[in-house]
This record gives structure tokens, sequence and C-alpha cells, in this order.
């Protein structure tokens, strides 16, 4: 079992693919990502976690925060830093607080932009302030001389840093504990302060990392005048009427804001955001709803890269400490309140969060008709779907749907008619938020089997395998882990030669080209003989055959393959591995041939690895070659223990099948030859019996059986060999075989008894003039010549004793002169014939 790849200079069978698996923490919901892991390692089970509504939901929020910090900590120790500029000694502007780029600001002056900057070569002058573990890099300073008393916000956007902070304070070195303002982020988004309040003095701002990475290499950082809007507290709310300020999204239906609680000030902590693990602990905002009819609606809220934020609707401000109309918590994502109704009246929302983060610097407000929710947000509205590919999706304003189990979090539907039987692939890889994917069979999940749950198949993100008929319908539901939501990709495939138990064998016929065609990307593994995933496709033949396989039409080219064929399915053994070369096709593609490959069904694996994914094209071709069948005894109790004949002289002991061809002897066709053929343990109900292939057509036939005198019994089995006079010339065959009770067959397995393999080389005597092979000249002979001659007919064998006249030629000279011989007493043939 080998594969090749296309190492230049590499003479090898094989390519032994090394992987380091790197230790990573385990996911929010325990299981551990697979990103790190070696690919035989991708397909993550979830048989070990308890179902999501069997959770306590504080403690899985708990565990979620804690997940996050020891997640920090330990990508901190796995991330590359950034390579550090060798330090010049020189202090550049912003390198300190004594060298930082100067900023002077009157509301005029604003906005302000710094593009392209960067921390990386300034040294880490200040780590202990308030951003805490996010200040262990090089740091920038900015020192802002305010004019006069203004709000503003600062947008930072990291690029592709990950773990960074900023802060602003009035002292530098800034707060080791309390600052004016900070803001961290773990990934690599956007983030900054919102609604900082500054009178007129001196402040500065700071740009960290929590090492690694130790830098910066590229930030761009904005200054701005914040303009106040109203939902500050109780006493001056957002204020919504409904249903007449429903006229934004896509059908004119919806209220859309977008909002911030950061400077806001925590107002309210004592309400029933306190129920889900405080999510009422940080800055929060507060909308006043004037509902003038009968309305029922979803309210989502998308917090943007903001995570533990949480939601609520009342009838009182400040909102209830238990007794909220309906309120909803999430550690990541957007989330909502669905199918609330609402009488006429007065009502307020509140947007909160626990923290850390202290408050959400930007979200999206959406209070939508339960009339316009999207088409598939219910199960019996599926969206019917075939094979398609990074179908986008958003499960931001969706809702919860269907029986629970697997999914409790909102959840979009589809319909999906798989094109083949096999097996289809169901992804969500490439989403940007942490999903989660179940599969029915049928479109009914609270009837129709459950066909796999699956959670971080892909990172945070889900995908099944699963088997599936042309034709029939499967639901799968879409949504997230716990109640996360997000935008995401939907892409469904399906394989009918996923497993060997899919493929129909094509018979092989001599020298007639079979192509197969493929795409193995999406393979699964099957057989443990086959490293990573692969594709199957089967051939079957029924004579011994020179069996070649290429690659040679496939573009790109694929850099990797087995070399081996399975035998049997699934895989109950493999062949030994063919010859290859990459040289054949001429675009680096194999060439595989398996020499004396017996009849049987073989099943091919091509593999997915890397340099080997994405469509193929196979050829496959056998020439079939004459071999002698097969045969074996069981050599249970008695057996062939001596062989003489000729210059054979051969005593063994039992094996089923014994291949004694390198043992010879020469027998002319002129002549006869004795054989003995010595038992032991023989008995009375033993048969024997012995076949010499002389006219070397790879056949013992009937007529080539030797006729034995003794031939049952206990033994010695005894007879004479005559070789026929029409023997091919060269070497042969000669096998001997006994069998108990039942007269041995030549060819096949019996459960007795012994076979054994001998070559014979004979010598063939020729009569000149012998046209018939018959061992005499005689009238034959000449209506033989005759009918070759003048009518076409079948040569004498060999040629040469046609040449009666030794002319060199056989001729119609040759027909005169054996007429003359017979019938007139003419010269007898050439001597010189034979």
């Amino acid at each position: 079992m080998r594969k090749f790849g296309t190492i230049p200079g590499i003479l090898m069978a094989t390519v032994l693919v090394l992987m380091l698996s790197l230790a990573v923490v385990a996911d929010n919901d325990g299981n551990q990502p697979s990103s790190m892991k070696p690919v035989m390692s991708n397909l993550q089970s979830d048989q070990n976690r308890p179902a999501e509504q069997d959770f306590d939901q504080k403690a899985a929020l708990k565990a979620e925060e804690a997940y996050l910090s020891a997640k920090m900590e330990n990508e901190r120790a796995v991330i590359a830093g950034d390579v550090i500029p060798a330090s010049t000694g020189q202090r550049d502007p912003g390198d300190d607080c004594d060298n930082p780029i100067v900023l002077n600001f009157g509301a005029a002056d604003l906005p302000y932009y710094d593009n392209g900057q960067t921390t990386c070569g300034r040294i880490n002058d200040y780590d202990n302030s308030c951003l805490g573990n996010y200040d262990g890099g090089e740091d920038i300073i900015y020192e802002l001389n305010i004019l006069e008393d203004m709000h503003i916000s600062i947008s930072f956007d990291p690029k592709t840093s990950v773990y960074t902070g900023i802060l602003i304070d009035d002292a530098c070195p800034p707060d080791p504990t309390t600052c004016i303002a900070k803001s961290v982020r773990t990934s690599a988004v956007p983030h900054g302060l919102v609604n900082v309040a500054l009178t007129v003095g001196t402040y500065y701002i700071m740009v960290d990392t929590w090492p690694p990475p130790n830098c910066i290499p590229d930030f761009d950082l904005a200054i701005e005048l914040f303009i106040e809007s109203p939902g500050d507290d109780c006493g001056d709310p957002a204020e919504i009427k409904l249903p007449n300020d429903m006229t934004g999204g896509p059908n004119n239906d919806s209220y859309i804001d977008e909002n911030y609680t950061c400077g806001r000030v925590n107002d309210y902590d004592n309400t029933c955001l306190e129920e889900e693990y405080n999510f009422d602990g940080g800055e929060d905002i507060i909308y006043k709803l004037d509902v003038t009819e009968t309305i029922t609606v979803d309210i989502f809220m998308d917090p943007g890269s903001t995570n533990w934020t949480g939601i609520l609707i009342d009838d009182n401000c400040p909102p209830d400490e238990t007794g909220c109309i309906q309120f909803s918590t999430v550690g990541e994502g957007a989330h909502g309140l669905y199918d609330v109704t609402l009488d006429p009246g007065v009502y307020y929302v509140m947007v909160d969060t626990y923290p850390s983060p202290d408050c959400i610097p930007s979200f999206t407000l959406t209070i939508r008709s339960v009339d316009d929710r999207l088409e598939n947000d219910a199960w019996e509205n599926c969206m019917a779907i075939g094979d398609v590919v990074d179908l986008p999706f958003s499960t931001k304003q969706a809702t919860p749907d269907g029986p629970g189990g697997c999914l409790i979090s909102p959840t979009l539907w589809y319909c999906y008619t798989p094109t083949c039987t096999g097996r289809a692939t169901i992804s969500l890889c490439g989403s940007s938020y942490n999903t989660k994917l179940a599969v029915y069979d049928g479109a009914n999940p609270f009837y129709d089997p459950l066909m796999g749950c699956n959670d971080d198949a892909c990172g945070q993100q889900s995908e099944l395998k699963v088997r599936v008929v042309a034709g029939n319908t499967y639901l799968i539901g879409v949504g997230g882990w716990h109640n996360n939501t997000g935008d995401g990709v939907l892409s469904t495939s399906c394989l009918d030669n996923d497993d060997c138990e899919d493929v129909t064998p094509v018979m092989l016929t001599d020298g007639v080209p079979v192509t197969f065609t493929g795409d193995n990307t999406n393979a699964t593994h099957q057989c443990d003989f086959f490293d990573g995933g692969h594709t199957w496709h089967a051939f079957t033949i029924d004579t011994t055959m020179i069996v070649t396989l290429d690659y040679c039409t496939t573009d790109p080219a694929f850099g990797n393959a087995w070399l081996n064929l399975a035998v049997g399915c699934p895989c109950t053994d493999i062949t030994f591995a063919g010859e290859y070369n990459v040289e054949d096709c001429g675009n680096g593609n194999a060439t595989i041939t398996w020499n004396f490959l017996e009849p049987g069904t073989y099943y091919y694996p091509v593999l997915l690895a890397e340099g080997a994914e994405g469509p193929y094209t196979l050829h496959v071709v056998g020439e079939a070659i004459a071999v002698y069948c097969n045969a074996s005894g069981g050599c249970d109790y008695e057996f062939i223990s001596r062989v003489a004949v000729g210059d054979i002289d051969n005593s063994s002991a039992c094996i089923n099948y014994s291949d004694f061809t390198g043992l010879s002897t020469t027998m002319d066709t002129d002549s006869t030859y004795a054989i003995t053929i010595e038992l032991t343990n023989g008995i009375i109900g033993d048969i024997g019996a012995v076949w010499i292939d002389w006219n070397q057509d790879f056949i013992f036939d009937y007529t080539e059986e030797v006729t034995l005198d003794v031939s049952s019994g206990p033994g010695p089995y005894t007879g004479i060999v005559d070789p026929p006079g029409n023997a091919a010339s060269g070497q042969t065959r000669m096998r001997v075989r006994i069998n108990y009770n039942s007269y041995p067959p030549p060819c096949g397995e019996t459960t007795s008894g012994e076979v054994e393999d001998y070559t014979i080389d004979v010598n063939v005597s020729y009569i000149c003039g012998d046209a018939d092979g018959s061992g005499t000249v005689d009238v034959d002979d000449v209506v033989y010549m005759i009918n070759y001659v003048f009518a076409g007919g079948p040569a004498p064998d060999p040629l040469i004793v046609g040449d009666v006249d030794c002319s060199g030629d056989v001729d119609v000279d040759d027909v005169v002169y054996l007429i003359a011989y017979i019938f007139s007493g003419g010269p007898e043939p050439c001597a010189d014939c034979p």
C-alpha cells in the first residue's frame, strides 16, 4: 500500500507525509478545534456532548468566558510574532511619553487620521497600564492637547494583527488600573473608544498588544467628533413609534437603527438581564416604543464584534428586576426577541452588556413584523436546493424553530435533493460565526430521523457527511452553537463513489481502454489500508492481465496516487504495489502498471491529498496474458512424495501446491519415457493424473493427459509418456496431481491431495514430408499439401516438413515431388528436412 509523490530527485514508491499536530485549547463547547490536527482527524464527533437543552445556561456562559480568557493566553503562545526592526537607539515621535506624536485639537480640527502607522521597533516602554496583559508588546504614544471641551470617538483598525489594545488617559505613563477609556480585542477587527468626554487639557493615547504578536506592523487611527443622540436613560430615551416608524428594510416594514452604548453610563444594573449572569453590568441604552395598534414583532440586535450582550423589552423603565416581557442574552453574535405581541401603549427596550466589555461601540437594532420573516425561517417553508457552492445566508434575523435537541438557536431551513446515490457532504465551513448543523432523513424534523448533528467539524464551523439516495429529500437545519447567529455560506455536494459499495465494477476486455472520471473533493476515508480520503472505481478481469492505469488527461496534474488496488469491498485486502512512472504522460501525471493480475474484481482508491484534489480522469486498459490455471490440494493426509521422469527425480514434502518448474527434462517426440509417482499415506480411494501441455496453449486439454497404467490406490503410479509428433518445440509445463475419492481436475482447489508443476523441454523430431504430423509419410500428406498449396488450407507444422525438395520454399514443386515419391517410386523427401 504505497502512494508516490513527484518530488524531484527522489526515487521512491511512496511519499511519507509527516504531520505535526499542535495542541490548542478546546472550543467553547468542549471540542478540540480541528484546523491544527492531521488530516486524518479533521472530522470531529459530538457523541460525548450533552444536548444543549440540558445545559445550565449560566454555567455554559461562565465556561465560555473562561474559554475566551484561556484562548487568549494559549494563542498568544502559538501565534508567531512580527519581526521587530533593530533599534537605532534614537527615539522617534510616538516612541514614548517623552517623544509622543503631538496633536493640538479644537473641534474644527477634526477629524484626524493617521493611517499606515506601526508600533514595531518602538520598544515595550509601558507594561503596567489599565490594558492589563494587552500592554506587553511595543507601544506608541499620542499626546492630545484639547483646546475646547468636546466628545470624541477614536477608531482603531489593527489590520491583520490580533490581541490589540488602545487606551486614553490624562497621565503618561497611563494609570495602571483606571484609564479614562480603553478597548481590547482578541481578533483582527476594528475597535476603539466611543463618546469619550474631554475637557480642555492634555491627554494621551497608547496603542499596544498582548504578545505575541510583539508589535503591530500596520494600523489606522481616526479621531472624530462624537455627536450625541438620545437613549442615555429613561428620562432621555430614543423614541420609536410603532408601526409608523417601520419604514425601512427590503419590504419597507422594519425599523432599523444603528447606535452605541459607549459613553452612556451604566444606569441600570438590577434588571431581568441579571438573571442571565449580570448582562446589565455595562453601559446601557434605552429605547421608548410608542405602540399605537396591536402588533406582533421580532426585535433583533446585532452587536457586531462585541461579545456578551443582552437585550430586553419591558413596560416599565427602569426595567423590572425579574418580570420583563422578554429578554435575550448571548456570548457571541446577533440575537433577539421573537413573537413579541404589543398592545397599544408604551414599552421600553434596553441594550446592555456583561462587563467586560463595558459597552457596545456599534450595534444595529431591527424591529420587524413577524409577517416579514425570511421565507425559510420556518422548516415548513424550507428552501429547495440541489448541489450548491458557498450559498450565502444570515441567521441574524432568523428565529428558533424545529424540535430542539440538536439546534436551539435561530435557524434557517433547506430542502436538499441530491443528484446521486452515495455520500453527500453538507458544509458550513467558511462561515463567519460559530455554527451548528442538523440533517434529517425527510422533510419533517419532528417525525423524520435525525441523520446527523455537528458543531465543529472545521474550526467553529460545521460539516456532515451522510448517505443519500438520488431524488430523495433531506431537511437541513442551519443554526449556531447555543444561540449564536451570523453570516455564513452553505455548500452541498454528492459523491456516488465515496464508498466502494457505491461503485459498479466495469469488465475489462483485452486491449479495450476504459475511462473513469470523478472529483475527489470532499472524499472521506473508508479503507484503513489507504490514508486520507479517497473515491473509488472498480474493474473486473476474467483472465490474467497486465493492467495499466494512468492519470494522463487530469489537469492540473495529480501529484499523489496510490499504487495498490483493494481486494474486496470494503478493502478486505490489497494487491502488490504496481510499477509507476511520471514520464509517460508528459505532464507530471502518473502511469501505474500491475503485471500478472489474476482474475477477480479490484477497487482503485483515488487519493485526496495536497496536490491531488479536484476533478480527475483515469484511463485503464488490460492486456490478457496466457498463464496456467491455479490448482491446489488440501494436503490433509496423502501427498506426492516423489516424481521421477527422464532427468527429473524429485522428492518433496506435503505442500498444497508446489512450483517445481525450475526442474526440467528433455523429451524427444520420437521417444517414450517412463514416469513414476510415489505417495506418502496413500490409500485405496486416491486417484492420480498427469497432464503435459504439448501444444503450449496454457491449457491442460483432456487430449494432453498422460495415460497411466496405475493411477489409483496407495501408489506408486506408473505410466509411459509418449510425446506426440505434432507437439510444439520448446519448454512447456507438466502438472502432476492426486486427489481422494474423485478424479482430479487439472485446475481449481480440492480439499485433499496435492499439485506439483514441472518443466518439459520438448525436442521435436520431424519426418520430412509428414505434412499432417501423423508420424508417417503417405497419401494423406499429399492431400494435406495440395490443400495447403492450392486451397489455402493449414500449413504443415512446422512448415519445413513440407519442403520435400529442399529448395527452401514450400510450393507446388513440393506437391509434385511428394506425388512422385508416393505413387511412382520417386526419390525420398530431402534428408536434410528435419
